[in-house]
């Protein structure tokens, strides 16, 4: 009686919503209604769709897309050991404060949504493909640069990832955090609780990291900064957001009177601005 796309109902995707609730079919249903539910709400598709005509260029690419382009530390690129694609961060010298202080946190939530939902069409399209169920890929943060400048940041940052949590389940196998510094520690008080505990005994963090990374990735797609082959796009930026750049650098009309994106997270107001 949930109105959605007969792809929703295939048991490649549902097997991910059963093991989000340790095969409880009942707890899973719920959740996969919810999830359901929160994706007609949000948007999801209206998103994919924006996105697709962004990149074909039937509509042109709006000021804050542009933004994300270039400055978020989030990308998908190569493949780890078991097929599925890698989704790597690069959180440590990702002005993540400066993106919300341009954009608001709704937009910077729509994309890490977007990121996520490609990777969840890559597995099931490549499970549909090959006969086999692939669920998961491998998500690497690179906490290299991370810092007290950040900590604002994380904590409405991890409220996204709670989104992504209760909407998206089970879509790493397993999740590492290399380069951590100690600051880190601290941080992660604030992400672990919004954490599944599944999700949490994925989570692996290293000072280094590089040589347990191997294990999963091959040097092909090793980023090359870190011993492999695989370039970082050269379109992306990272480091700090000049403040105002959404404006003089991304050609947004700035209005009469403008005091800054609301910084307020509200799950009932949740469709960016692009």
């Amino acid at each position: 009686d949930v109105d959605v796309d007969d792809d929703w109902k295939d048991p490649r995707r549902l097997v991910r919503y059963l093991r989000a609730r340790d095969l409880n079919v009942n707890s899973a249903e719920k959740m996969w209604r919810d999830s359901m539910n929160w994706r007609k709400s949000y948007g999801v598709d209206e998103l994919l769709r924006r996105r697709d005509a962004f990149e074909n260029g039937s509509i042109e690419k709006t000021p804050e897309y542009r933004l994300l382009e270039k400055y978020a530390g989030g990308k998908i690129l190569g493949c780890d050991r078991d097929g599925g694609v890698i989704m790597w961060d690069r959180i440590g010298l990702c002005d993540v404060q400066g993106i919300i202080r341009e954009i608001g946190l709704e937009n910077l939530l729509a994309w890490m949504v977007l990121v996520t939902e490609t990777a969840l069409q890559t597995y099931f399209k490549d499970s549909k493909m090959n006969g086999k169920i692939l669920l998961s890929g491998l998500m690497v943060f690179d906490l290299t640069g991370l810092n007290y400048r950040h900590a604002q940041a994380v904590t409405k940052w991890a409220n996204s990832i709670g989104v992504l949590e209760a909407n998206m389940p089970e879509s790493v196998s397993a999740v590492f955090v290399i380069n951590a510094p100690w600051i880190f520690e601290k941080m992660y008080t604030f992400i672990k609780p919004v954490l599944n505990a599944g999700t949490q005994k994925k989570v692996r963090i290293f000072q280094s990291g590089i040589e347990e990374l191997k294990e999963y990735v091959s040097d092909e797609n090793m980023l090359d900064y870190l011993g492999g082959q695989l370039k970082w796009p050269e379109s992306s930026t990272l480091g700090l957001v000049p403040k105002g750049s959404l404006y003089e650098e991304f050609g947004k009309a700035k209005p009469e009177m403008w005091y800054g994106p609301s910084l307020q997270f509200s799950l009932t107001n949740l469709l960016p601005t692009w």
